[in-house]
């Protein structure tokens, strides 16, 4: 019996991607294996459908020219999502974003039975008035699903550091949060 390609681990498959024979479906495994944790990074951090897609497809089109390069990774998923994060962040200085001031937000006042999105819109609005590096790692964590050693990897900071960020970045999503039912009251 021979291996499929979900069979190899990560990095047989990433090394496989410097093989003619075996390139494509190597590729095809590692994206089926990383699409989600990849769109759901986009996504959380641009909120642009068609910028996510093009950054999406962009990093996978690295990833896959550095397997094929032969390129030496030890980590493939950190690896990929070092990648991804570089070209969010590329895009985050290409459209030039300002970040707002918490006490220059409106945030509407609760109402009986408000629904869940204004929830989400919330939320997302404290998302993005957190500085950058604690906003990269709650994403990571939260939205792509990714160990603390992951995330370190693909920042290259130490454990500690991402551990540090987290906590920070729940504790300012918190204080934010608490503005806001606080002005609801």
């Amino acid at each position: 019996m021979s291996n499929t390609p979900s069979t190899y681990t990560d990095f047989e498959l990433y090394m496989q991607l410097s093989a003619a024979h075996s390139r494509e479906s190597a590729f095809k495994e590692l994206y089926r294996r990383y699409e989600q944790r990849v769109w759901a990074y986009c996504w959380v951090s641009l909120h642009n459908e068609d910028k996510s897609k093009d950054i999406i497809q962009e990093a996978f089109f690295r990833f896959y020219k550095a397997g094929e390069k032969g390129v030496a990774v030890d980590n493939v998923p950190a690896y990929l999502m070092r990648i991804v994060r570089n070209l969010v962040i590329d895009e985050h200085r290409k459209s030039d974003r300002q970040f707002v001031d918490i006490d220059d937000i409106d945030i509407p006042a609760p109402a009986d039975g408000y629904e869940q999105r204004e929830m989400n819109a919330i939320i997302e609005t404290a998302l993005q008035l957190l500085p950058a590096e604690y906003k990269d790692a709650l994403i990571m964590q939260t939205y792509s699903d990714m160990s603390y050693n992951e995330i370190a990897e693909v920042q290259n900071v130490p454990l500690t550091t991402v551990r540090n960020r987290i906590v920070r970045a729940k504790a300012r999503m918190r204080e934010i949060l608490s503005v806001y039912i606080n002005n609801g009251e």
